[in-house]
């Protein structure tokens, strides 16, 4: 496989985190932001 794995996985992952985070706190929407930007540069910088 030549696709990108990381970058596939990562957007599976920011939707599954997207959709959990909405369900658990859905007036929150600016610490969503900021937990899902937190999942989502943290892999990608390591």
């Amino acid at each position: 496989m030549t696709t990108p794995t990381s970058g596939v996985m990562a957007a599976v992952f920011s939707a599954d985190l997207s959709s959990q985070a909405v369900s658990i706190a859905p007036q929150n929407n600016n610490g969503i932001n900021s937990f899902l930007l937190l999942f989502i540069l943290v892999p990608e910088n390591s």
